[in-house]
């Protein structure tokens, strides 16, 4: 193969192209407000994710609560101002039936299985989320068509002194 002056000089180009100098930035506000910028960034990163945690602890408070009939946690979980609690096929995830609930009453145990949690922090105070809910009632019960269910709840959280609370729950069975 024969190469001609001109390829010869392309070549020679490409190979010995020296890599253009970057300018100093060192000493500019920009380049010292980006270190600040990038704490920022993650610091809010770590403070969504630390808010993604507590909520998902919350879900799980909510159902131990329910499970147990302890009325206190049940209280101490939501945000008391009519909390919109609302469920198409069971009345376990009713605030009345939980506020109505006595050690008498209160007899059934449910077994959970809880997954697919998802949380969207919308701003500082407020959020929604949902997960994927499988019970089961222990026997016996007057109800065989609500011994176990499948459904997906939606959860808005509200953030009320520092703390997050439940303001909306809505189970909905598979399959709406």
């Amino acid at each position: 193969m024969s190469y001609s002056p001109g390829r010869l000089l392309i070549f020679s180009k490409l190979r010995h192209k020296r890599p253009e100098r970057r300018k100093n930035t060192l000493g500019s506000q920009s380049a010292m407000a980006s270190p600040y910028r990038l704490i920022e960034s993650v610091s809010k990163r770590l403070n969504v994710l630390e808010d993604k945690d507590k909520l998902w602890s919350l879900v799980n408070e909510y159902y131990h609560a329910v499970d147990s009939g302890d009325l206190d946690s049940f209280a101490a979980i939501c945000t008391g101002d009519d909390t919109n609690v609302r469920s198409k096929f069971s009345e376990v995830a009713h605030q009345k039936y939980i506020w109505n609930c006595t050690s008498e009453t209160c007899n059934q145990k449910f077994d959970y299985c809880v997954c697919n949690a998802e949380f969207k922090i919308c701003d500082s105070n407020t959020a929604n989320g949902s997960v994927l809910l499988f019970y089961t009632r222990t026997k016996p019960t007057s109800k065989p068509a609500t011994y176990y269910a499948i459904g997906r709840c939606k959860f808005g959280f509200k953030k009320i002194n520092g703390d997050w609370k439940i303001a909306e729950y809505n189970l909905e069975e598979d399959g709406d």
